[in-house]
């Protein structure tokens, strides 16, 4: 049973690393517009929006976008729990 286990945890944990994907190629009926559509969506698929300004009570997202905040030389990691202009937030530290 133990075995079992963990080869299906091994099998998680090599399909859980596959977020980084190739650009996208252009196709042959796409017009130049769809290609750089497609290509910022992958050139902005795994970033999150850098702010200098609290987000809280300001900025409206959806329930649960995320935002990169720096002031005061220190990032905090801000996320929308409400779907309107309620974001909580939690500063990040370089923790060995």
């Amino acid at each position: 049973m133990k075995i079992l286990l963990t080869i299906i945890l091994l099998f998680i944990t090599i399909n859980s690393y596959a977020g980084q994907i190739p650009a996208p190629p252009p196709l042959p009926g796409e017009t130049v517009v769809e290609q750089d559509y497609f290509q910022k969506i992958y050139e902005n698929m795994n970033n999150i929006a850098t702010v200098t300004t609290n987000p809280d009570g300001t900025t409206k997202g959806k329930k649960g976008d995320m935002l990169l905040l720096y002031t005061g030389g220190f990032y905090y990691l801000e996320i929308n729990v409400d779907g309107n202009t309620t974001w909580f937030g939690e500063q990040l530290t370089d923790t060995p």
